[in-house]
């Protein structure tokens, strides 16, 4: 989830190809970039919170303008045809805002994941944790280390262990219920990591 700087000179082209676009075309990219390079429809339906119409209108012409592309053999995903464009999205929404766009996002995750949930663990973590909730974020933290560590992302899997504990060490320490055992989990899973990382 992390994004690389993007020069200045493609941060000027970027937003001279935005500036063209019509508000609502703005708006569906600016979501859009929060929830990922690549992005469910309906998912971005339910952050945006407009009617269908509009918005197939919108996804249209930003696909015949190459700055959206329809991922074939995958249904109803989206992808943003550079990632820089994205990154320079994202960077200029403002932070409250942002964290607004993470919590529409997760929860239009949680609403369409219920029956997966174990799918969606890594991004539920992750828009709860940039929403600032850490009381949703909790319980997928270690879940989706557990799931990126299963995949052998181990870096990343130690930057959600160690996310899920800082997270308890503000609610006021891992001896609180009902976290106790699962921060020793954690802990323990995290202490592994770092040795096989020497």
């Amino acid at each position: 989830f992390a994004q690389l700087p993007v020069p200045n000179g493609a941060r000027e082209l970027i937003a001279r190809r935005v500036a063209k676009l019509v508000a609502a075309e703005k708006r569906l990219l600016e979501v859009a970039s929060v929830i990922g390079r690549d992005f469910e429809f309906d998912i971005l339906k339910a952050a945006l919170e407009v009617e269908e119409d509009e918005l197939l209108e919108a996804v249209d012409k930003l696909l015949k303008a190459r700055i959206l592309v329809d991922r074939r053999g995958f249904e109803d995903v989206l992808s943003f045809d550079q990632e820089k464009m994205r990154g320079v999205l994202l960077a200029d929404i403002p932070a409250s805002e942002r964290r607004v766009l993470h919590e529409k996002v997760a929860r239009a995750l949680e609403r369409r994941g219920e029956s997966r949930l174990d799918d969606l663990v890594v991004r539920l973590a992750h828009h709860f944790t940039e929403a600032g909730l850490a009381d949703k974020a909790m319980p997928y933290l270690p879940r989706a280390g557990e799931r990126l560590e299963a995949g052998h992302l181990n870096e990343q899997a130690m930057k959600l262990y160690q996310s899920f504990l800082a997270l308890l060490s503000r609610l006021g320490g891992d001896d609180r219920e009902p976290w106790r055992e699962t921060s020793v989990g954690v802990k323990e899973r995290l202490a592994r990591l770092l040795r096989l990382a020497g």
